[in-house]
């Protein structure tokens, strides 16, 4: 199964073709999820609640998904009240740290090689942003985002921010 979701990503998101981004509003539970740290340790998605939270999915084989690594370093630094993850699917945590070396990430690393959190929400395009609400719903999903989406995240943040509470 593993082996078919990163032949079908790989395929349709890192094929060289120009990227064409994918934006959907969702209404999903975030998995609940104890992931290996890149760094050491582990993460729980249960420990992002009560603050929103920026997801991005990618992979070492899959050579578009650095682009938005700095976007994402900037948005963590600039939102004290967002927390931003990247997710990693390599089956090999070796690739990832070698792919980290070549393309700096700041933000916490984990590794999903058995995309318990990107299966159950349909992920299969890399890279992937996910928004999640301080309830631990995810809001929204981006399939291969530009520059301009990765801009964007934090005015979408704020966006489901403000109606989290009322959209009830």
């Amino acid at each position: 199964m593993r082996a078919c979701m990163a032949v079908l990503v790989g395929v349709t998101a890192c094929a060289g073709s120009p990227p064409t981004t994918r934006a959907s509003e969702l209404r999903a539970p975030m998995p609940e999820v104890t992931l290996p740290r890149l760094a050491g340790g582990t993460w729980s998605s249960t420990s992002a609640r009560g603050s929103a939270l920026v997801v991005d999915v990618w992979a070492s084989w899959c050579k578009p998904c650095s682009k938005g690594f700095p976007k994402l370093d900037a948005l963590a630094a600039r939102r004290s009240d967002v927390s931003v993850i990247a997710i990693s699917i390599d089956e090999d945590a070796a690739a990832a740290r070698e792919f980290v070396a070549q393309h700096p990430l700041g933000v916490p690393i984990v590794q999903d090689a058995e995309q318990a959190v990107t299966r159950p929400l349909g992920v299969d395009r890399l890279p992937t942003v996910l928004l999640v609400d301080a309830d631990g719903t995810v809001r929204y999903r981006i399939e291969e985002p530009s520059e301009r989406d990765y801009d964007d995240l934090g005015a979408l943040v704020d966006r489901f921010a403000s109606s989290s509470s009322t959209d009830h």
